[in-house]
């Protein structure tokens, strides 16, 4: 038979994983996604690839692909029109 444990013990459990954490300087040393996030951030992150020409072109291929997704969605007959 398997030992089940408490709502309780469960809840101490994971607030001492997360005081283990806390105490952790790895961790502490990760940005914070908590309300906004740091204004570097997209560079830290994805900066990687500026001026990267196969990212260049890779987005540029998508975006070409978004605009011809919005046309043909703007030249599709509405749904009124089919009844």
């Amino acid at each position: 038979m398997a030992t089940e444990t408490t709502l309780e013990e469960r809840v101490a459990a994971l607030e001492a994983e997360v005081a283990a954490m806390k105490q952790n300087k790895s961790l502490r040393d990760l940005p914070h996604v908590v309300g906004r996030t740091a204004p570097d951030f997209l560079d830290r992150y994805f900066g990687i690839y500026a001026g990267n020409k196969t990212a260049e072109e890779v987005l540029t291929k998508i975006e070409a692909e978004r605009e011809r997704e919005r046309e043909a969605a703007r030249n599709a007959p509405d749904e009124e029109d089919e009844e």
